[in-house]
């Protein structure tokens, strides 16, 4: 057990090791929602995404224990969000849809971390979600 520990401790030095670049994106196929890396995915609606969401929140409230690998579908899709809107930049796309991607994803993880304090016994819970009615 502890030897496998130590090998794991060591592959995630690896590959934070190898991400821990901001010169370039780092490409990696783990999860990926895609098969042509030039083209973004069909699907990369905020209803969707927003939805992988929700239900990994959900997993995690009645204690599933598919809630990681939910939000790892969530993540991944994230990923697929900047990606896509790294591609449009590098077509000189218009303004207006890169930046609907990055909102997109801005407000996603803002709703992962709402959705957090739920959770957590020291967050309280925002104000805004507790004065929202039913």
């Amino acid at each position: 057990m502890v030897e496998e520990a130590e090998q794991l401790a060591g592959l995630i030095e690896k590959i934070g090791s190898r991400f821990n670049n901001t010169d370039q994106i780092v490409r990696t196929a783990a999860y990926s929602q895609r098969a042509n890396p030039d083209q973004p995915p069909a699907d990369l609606s905020a209803a969707a995404e927003i939805g992988k969401l929700l239900r990994a929140g959900g997993d995690q409230a009645s204690q599933d224990p598919s809630t990681l690998s939910r939000y790892t579908i969530w993540i991944a899709f994230l990923r697929e969000h900047l990606l896509a809107a790294e591609l449009l930049m590098s077509r000189n796309a218009p303004q207006e849809k890169i930046r609907e991607r990055l909102v997109g994803v801005i407000n996603s993880l803002a709703s992962f971390l709402e959705i957090q304090t739920l959770f957590d016994d020291e967050a309280s819970i925002p104000e805004w979600l507790e004065n929202a009615g039913s």
